[in-house]
């Protein structure tokens, strides 16, 4: 009997220790993952307020938790609606100015932000896979304390990470119209943990239920599934899905948990068109892609034998950021189509 206690005391020690080490690598690995955002696009294709000289704009900024995130309303001030812009995981609001150009002109007005830790808002980090729910959350209660938008119908649109946020957030907000979901995951602890496996490989499994706990830590209730917040109700969901999706894979979206999804009002499109179905390109026009395409080709034929910096800033200020980032005109009939139609039912 007394050996038989000793190992279990044993075991309750091993295991104990094993726990305070898992959770403090988690620990140091998300504070890794999602560390602040401040990197330098001049040298890639990502929109900026220059390339949309034509959009107007005005500052706003409230806070998440402590942290001020920045960000701008774009578009007439009686349009019928209010659409919140999420934009991925550690990038700038202008990575979605395609977007907001489009909807701005449709008539809608448009609210966008730079996310905890990232570009103009405060913050040390992205903190986790979960964040942007929180940040829409905090955005979304803003919103609905400024009297212009206090009745008015709210629309999300949001990729990647915003497109887990849109779907996630439905859980607590039962006053979203409808909500469209790019490329978005389903769960941010698999996500992240899924992230893990070429470093850690199966070992990763064990780590599980460590991430869990790191994210839960850091999100608390925002800690869900975006299929739970669709579920939640029977709010209007636009899912969409690129086929050669690398960054959130058909095993970590949200189109992958489509069979466990009950909301009647949920609608989910694959994108499986070549080079208009991977995790950036699935809103992509033909053009756009084909202009991307060509950029590589232009650079090595301007690269000489030295190649100085100055050179390779005029060579990317050249660059038509707006033909690079141009939509794809049935995606965005699709989500015009899918706006009215939940605007009409609101």
């Amino acid at each position: 009997m007394h050996i038989l206690l000793y190992a279990v005391e044993i075991i309750a020690v091993i295991f104990v220790v094993f726990s305070i080490v898992s959770w403090l690598m988690c620990k140091s690995g998300f504070d890794k993952a999602f560390g602040r955002c401040d990197t330098d696009l001049s040298h890639t294709i990502t929109s900026r307020f220059a390339d949309y000289p034509e959009l107007g704009r005005e500052a706003v900024s409230f806070d998440c938790r402590g942290n001020q995130l920045r960000g701008f309303l774009f578009g007439p001030e009686d349009g019928p609606a209010l659409v919140v812009i999420m934009t991925r995981m550690g990038n700038p609001l202008e990575q979605m100015l395609p977007v907001i150009d489009w909807l701005a002109g449709r008539g809608y007005q448009v609210l966008s932000f730079d996310g905890t830790g990232c570009y103009s808002s405060d913050g040390d980090g992205t903190c986790s896979a979960a964040q942007s729910a929180i940040d829409l959350d905090a955005a979304l209660t803003w919103a609905r304390r400024q009297p212009q938008f206090a009745r008015l119908p709210v629309l999300l649109y949001g990729h990647s990470s915003g497109g887990y946020a849109t779907a996630s957030i439905l859980k607590r907000r039962s006053d979203i119209a409808g909500a469209v979901a790019i490329g978005a995951y389903n769960n941010p602890t698999q996500l992240t943990n899924d992230t893990q496996r070429a470093k850690m490989g199966a070992f990763a499994l064990v780590e599980y239920p460590y991430f869990w706990l790191e994210t839960w830590r850091r999100a608390g209730k925002f800690n869900t599934t975006a299929v739970a917040g669709v579920n939640a109700g029977s709010t209007p969901v636009l899912v969409v899905q690129g086929a050669n999706d690398t960054i959130v894979t058909a095993k970590t979206s949200l189109f992958a948990q489509r069979g466990q999804v009950r909301n009647p009002r949920a609608q989910f499109v694959w994108r499986d068109e070549p080079g208009q179905d991977d995790h950036v390109n699935l809103v992509c026009s033909e053009r756009a892609v084909a202009y991307q395409r060509e950029i590589p080709a232009l650079l090595e034929r301007q690269r000489g034998a030295s190649f100085s910096r100055r050179e390779k800033d005029a060579f990317w200020a050249k660059i038509n950021r707006r033909r690079a980032n141009e939509l794809d005109p049935s995606f965005q009939a699709r989500v015009e189509d899918f706006f009215a139609a939940a605007l009409a039912r609101a």
